[in-house]
């Protein structure tokens, strides 16, 4: 849509100068998931539209904080999309010291989850590295881990052409799919034309509000 992006890998918006301002996505296949569980020995053997394996039902458990309106539409979203495929996946929306126990224990099949990132791919280790798997306070609560993706941001920082490292990090990270990458929301700010001496941090856009000013011209009743 016009204010997001479906991307292959934990790429943001921000990274327009390695990606090219493209994020394509895995193209939705509901004929390849279905037969990649088939191979995996998951089928629906009851007629009851879940899939089984063992006798045993595809049950998921996905938690998310209650406070966040824009997971909880995400959830329900996923959980449709999920149960085309005979995946049963319940929601537990939980209060947000409930959920941040949850992720820190590490008890919970799926989690909706969202990050700020910075202007440079570098930050990619805060989250998905094997140093951040190592570190409970880390946000990589699912513990991955891979030397290859490491290795490739780690060149990146030093190469003479950034944007190809980069990008062949964010590749090895898209054929790995550690985690489904929901959406990249483009960074969008309405500011009144009354306002002069404004600048949009790219990260957090309200850390120069304090030197805006209102044009003398331009002001209000209520700016006076």
């Amino acid at each position: 849509g016009p204010s997001a992006g479906v991307p292959d890998a934990a790429q943001s918006q921000l990274w327009s100068w390695v990606t090219g301002g493209t994020l394509s996505g895995a193209r939705r296949d509901v004929a390849a998931a279905r037969a990649r569980l088939a191979a995996a020995g998951w089928r629906d053997r009851d007629g009851d539209g879940l899939l089984e394996r063992d006798g045993v039902p595809l049950r998921l458990t996905m938690i998310y904080p209650s406070t966040s309106g824009a997971r909880h539409t995400f959830a329900l979203q996923a959980q449709a999309m999920w149960r085309e495929v005979g995946v049963d996946v319940q929601l537990d929306r939980l209060d947000p010291a409930g959920y941040e126990a949850r992720r820190v224990a590490g008890r919970f099949d799926l989690e909706i989850f969202a990050v700020y990132q910075d202007v440079t791919p570098s930050s990619l280790t805060q989250t998905w590295s094997c140093v951040a798997a190592a570190n409970p306070q880390s946000n990589n609560k699912i513990r991955w881990c891979d030397p290859t993706f490491d290795r490739l941001v780690a060149s990146a920082e030093t190469a003479t052409d950034p944007i190809v490292a980069y990008r062949s990090a964010l590749l090895r990270m898209a054929s790995e799919v550690p985690a489904i990458f929901l959406a990249a929301p483009l960074n969008q700010v309405a500011v009144h034309a009354r306002y002069s001496n404004v600048q949009i941090w790219p990260v957090k856009n309200w850390l120069s509000l304090w030197q805006w000013r209102v044009r003398p011209d331009a002001a209000l009743p209520r700016d006076r």
